[in-house]
């Protein structure tokens, strides 16, 4: 289940964006999957939380029923739906840089139970627009060709092995302005399958091929080199990016490393670099096919010089829960970690010293969430902001929200007569809807201004008629 509020309002009683340690959550109290109101359950509340920062979450799932990207703010209040902008099933989803302003990147496409599907990266303004496409052929990106691939010797089911079907990891980066790969790297030609965990099983046909190596994560160093991250071999590999040689494998049938319990780790995701490129996070899923007792954060210092590494900090979920796919780990300004717990639905913060700051669920049932970031950003839409009106005993309700506006603080009132328009109040906006009644029933419409903290007007909204109609532009 998950709570979600469509962009399109309507007057029904609002509910608060949260609650907290909430066992009638999870037993379908709130509904089946109603758009209204979105709803987290915190299980440690996010206090201290930055009031200028928002998460980033795209669910998806059987029981989400408008998956894609969402921003919300610090206590769980819908910020933006992008459901609404034409987006659905979306995987990665980060605020990010493009050209020196903030944009946010998302990857569209079909994913399939397997873990991998077709689609494209796209790259959205401050205005939500799109404006870039990058699909595989500067961004970076994996593709799953399928090869030809003697599968004998691996347990399959296959009645002939021989002729079985393999998908390759591929891994590219790609410059965005002209769409052209400026660098490609095969995993079959530098990983022999017998290095991974996963074996073809029922798969290994056409239609099905063997994901032997699954790529989820690249990320490219000052020096030119690269860090890939294979889910199936649970390895890290850092790789050259003059010839695409592995230099060092950190975890997995061939580590580079010594590693003890602490350090090891299994069908890992989101492997980054930290502090100058000298320790890496990622988040250990553990639990997938039986060998560890819960996924967590890692953030770990390998030394190419003696062999070892370095055990610094793991961030553990409220509940020690297993999480089998997906996941990140996002290093905040000051230290402190987001976490995205995967096909679990839930979010947390863990600090420097490995304190739970906070943790919050947004679904229950198949309600899931590749990644999950939080981070600063200022939306301007270039739609209007929205409005509905309900007649009442008194006169009206006003109901007014803008779907990704992140700089309204005020919104003011303006009712109709005729022509003739004036202002019938101001009042703070209050989570995604704000409502605000008027005390009369004379007049044949409203309109409504989303102002910010200054009183600067951002957006005007078309009026709304008493009688349903739209009125057109004040």
């Amino acid at each position: 289940m998950l709570c979600l509020l469509t962009a399109s309002l309507l007057a029904v009683p609002a509910l608060s964006a949260y609650v907290n340690q909430s066992r009638e959550y999870n037993q379908g109290k709130y509904g089946d999957g109603p758009y209204q109101d979105v709803l987290f359950n915190f299980q440690k509340f996010p206090s201290s939380a930055p009031e200028d920062e928002y998460l980033f979450i795209a669910p998806r799932g059987q029981a989400v029923r408008s998956a894609g990207p969402y921003i919300f703010d610090r206590y769980g209040e819908l910020v933006w739906d992008g459901t609404m902008f034409g987006f659905g099933q979306t995987m990665t989803y980060m605020p990010t840089t493009y050209q020196g302003k903030s944009v946010l990147a998302l990857w569209q496409g079909n994913f399939n139970i397997n873990g991998y599907g077709n689609g494209q990266g796209v790259i959205l303004d401050e205005h939500y627009n799109v404006i870039a496409n990058v699909a595989p052929a500067s961004t970076f990106t994996s593709v799953y060709p399928v090869k030809r691939y003697d599968l004998s010797g691996y347990q399959n089911t296959l009645a002939s092995p021989r002729n079985g079907y393999i998908l390759d990891g591929v891994a590219q980066e790609i410059d965005i302005a002209t769409g052209r790969a400026i660098w490609t790297w095969s995993a079959l030609d530098h990983v022999h399958p017998s290095q991974c965990y996963l074996p073809p099983g029922t798969s290994g046909s056409r239609d099905s091929p063997w994901d032997y190596f699954h790529i989820n994560s690249i990320e490219k160093d000052s020096k030119g080199n690269y860090l890939i991250s294979s889910r199936h071999c649970s390895a890290v590999y850092y790789v050259r990016g003059s010839d695409g040689a592995i230099l060092w494998t950190l975890g997995g049938r061939n580590s580079s490393f010594r590693q003890d319990r602490r350090t090891s780790f299994s069908f890992q995701h989101d492997a980054r670099w930290h502090d100058d490129e000298t320790t890496i996070s990622l988040f250990d899923n553990a639990a997938t096919g039986g060998r560890g007792s819960t996924a967590r954060g890692l953030h770990l210092r390998p030394n190419s010089n003696s062999g070892t590494v370095d055990f610094i900090q793991e961030m553990l979920p409220y509940l020690r829960t297993p999480s089998l796919s997906q996941g990140n780990v996002d290093r905040q300004g000051n230290g402190n970690w987001i976490l995205g717990w995967g096909n679990i639905p839930y979010v947390s913060e863990t600090s420097q010293s490995g304190e739970l700051l906070w943790a919050g669920q947004f679904g229950y049932g198949d309600v899931q969430s590749y990644t999950a970031h939080r981070a600063k950003w200022v939306g301007y839409p270039n739609t209007k902001p929205d409005l509905a009106i309900r007649k009442n005993n008194q006169g009206y309700t006003v109901f007014m929200s803008w779907n990704g506006a992140t700089e309204v603080k005020w919104w003011e009132i303006f009712s109709t007569s005729g022509t003739q328009s004036r202002s019938v109040g101001r009042i703070g906006k209050s989570g995604f809807e704000t409502t605000f009644s008027v005390e009369s029933s004379n007049f044949d419409g409203f309109f409504v201004q989303g102002l910010k903290g200054d009183g600067t007007v951002l957006g005007t909204s078309r009026i709304r008629r008493t009688d349903g109609r739209d009125g057109g532009d004040p």
